[in-house]
């Protein structure tokens, strides 16, 4: 994934936040947020972490500066509005659910990959993550620590890493939940989310993460699997990637209005039938029994 060309990719975390006014809490729920829009044939993507515990005053305020930052029609601001309140009320809802399971499994480890690219720079990387892990910061910590290890451009990159971190971590909990929601004679014969109790116990020889961040560990004994892999791309590369990128974001554009359309049709389809369904019962209790004999018809 990268930057559109003449969008801003905002650099918010949860540790600054231009627009969001240094509101963050001591206890912030940090959601993921990321968007690819189309309205009237103009675009805007952008991927930044939000406070979910600000106010939807704080939302509006905030895309109307976006869209005004990225001179766009105000016929953004209740599409993107709309898309970040639903972001931030499934994740308040997915956290609920990880808040609960968390005090029957304080830890639990799983496989978190990044793919990313900003720019000529591509990043791929896997480490073992604590999905319920209470340090709020532990995303941000790892992408910069990263950052230095590699010496990459930590200001551009770091909030894109910690973000997609976010994301991933964000995923394996819906999936976990998903998982535990489904009945067992659906899900009889499928692998179980998570990885094998005790394959990653204390004793055996991992390293933390970069610098000792609690969230994120590589086990040495498979480096070849969890090993970060930067690549240089040259600009005319990046180009390429970038038109690859912009065709898949329309394919998915299209099938999300294609998908829209069906929905509305199948609405429509559903309203008309209950309709007539109505106006028949209406007949039939108006209409008077066949008795056999008409009014007049005595002798």
């Amino acid at each position: 994934e990268n930057e559109r060309a003449g969008v801003r990719r905002s650099s918010g975390s949860n540790e600054a936040r231009a627009r969001n006014g240094g509101r963050m809490q001591a206890r912030a729920e940090i959601v993921p947020i990321r968007f690819d829009v189309e309205v009237d044939g103009k675009f805007l993507k952008d991927a930044f972490c939000w406070n979910a515990k600000e106010s939807q005053e704080a939302v509006e305020e905030f895309v109307v500066g976006l869209i005004k930052d990225a001179r766009l029609p105000q016929s953004f601001v209740a599409v993107v509005v709309d898309s970040m309140q639903r972001q931030i009320n499934e994740f308040r809802m997915v956290e609920e659910k990880a808040k609960a399971r968390a005090l029957q499994e304080t830890e639990r480890l799983e496989v978190i990959k990044i793919t990313l690219r900003c720019g000529t720079t591509s990043i791929q990387d896997s480490f073992v993550w604590d999905i319920f892990s209470k340090s709020e910061d532990d995303p941000e910590l790892f992408a910069r620590t990263l950052c230095r290890d590699l010496d990459l451009d930590e200001r551009e990159l770091a909030p894109l890493i910690a973000h997609k971190i976010r994301e991933e971590v964000f995923n394996k909990k819906k999936e976990l939940f998903a998982l535990i929601q489904t009945p067992k004679s659906v899900g009889k014969g499928k692998k179980k989310a998570g990885l094998p109790a005790g394959r990653f116990a204390p004793q055996s020889p991992f390293k933390l993460g970069p610098v000792g961040v609690g969230g994120g560990i590589r086990h040495q004994g498979d480096q070849h699997s969890f090993e970060t892999v930067v690549t240089h791309l040259t600009s005319e590369e990046a180009v390429l990637l970038d038109e690859e990128d912009e065709k898949r974001a329309v394919e998915v554009r299209q099938e999300a209005v294609a998908k829209k359309i069906q929905e509305i049709q199948e609405k429509s389809r559903k309203g008309k039938k209950l309709e007539r369904d109505r106006m028949m019962k209406q007949m039939n209790i108006g209409a008077l029994p066949n008795t056999g004999w008409a009014w007049g018809s005595w002798g």
